[in-house]
């Protein structure tokens, strides 16, 4: 077995959440693939609550975990949240309406990959509108992680995982943490 210290926590953790967190749907599930239908307000509350549930008990057990859409649970429907500095927000029926030129790359890590992380470059920044908890329309301008993090989501509700997206030859089993990543310019 490695010495990695993360590989070996990291192998530990991607065990448990197989073994506890069975809703997960892993890549190469049909479900992945397929693009979400849009739902009413109500309906993506509900599964919502769903996601923020299967969420934290993700994050609990790795430690980490941003987001998380309707797809990765086998319902597919336009609903994703996140996790960003200590909340929970939720997006239903979001779409990116603009994306500027400028692009950068992060190896990103994903709950439906498992021990995989891909090199994937995305939009720099964007503009993204939706539904939010309240039923409140909403539309706004992201960049840095949350532009990158709303991105890999969408792509999801889209039947887009981020390892088929991958830049050639970057796909690796996931040895460093996390944390420690970095967005690069292209």
């Amino acid at each position: 077995m490695s010495n990695n210290p993360f590989l070996i926590k990291h192998t530990k953790s991607f065990l448990r959440v197989t073994e506890v967190i069975s809703e997960i749907c892993n890549a190469g599930n049909e479900i992945l693939y397929i693009p979400a239908d849009t739902g009413s307000c109500g309906g993506g509350i509900q599964i919502a609550t769903a996601l923020k549930a299967t969420l934290s008990r993700y994050r609990a057990i790795t430690g980490y975990g941003r987001g998380i859409a309707a797809p990765q649970i086998g319902l597919s429907k336009s609903v994703f949240v996140t996790y960003v500095d200590g909340s929970f927000q939720t997006f239903i029926n979001p779409t990116i309406t603009a994306s500027k030129s400028a692009q950068n790359r992060y190896r990103e890590l994903c709950i439906s990959s498992g021990m995989v992380s891909a090199e994937v470059v995305r939009a720099a920044e964007i503009t993204m509108k939706w539904t939010d908890e309240d039923g409140s329309e909403k539309q706004k301008s992201f960049e840095g992680m949350l532009a990158r993090l709303y991105q890999h989501e969408v792509d999801h509700l889209k039947g887009v995982v981020n390892i088929d997206i991958a830049e050639p030859k970057s796909l690796h089993i996931v040895q460093t943490d996390p944390f420690a990543e970095t967005i690069r310019p292209v």
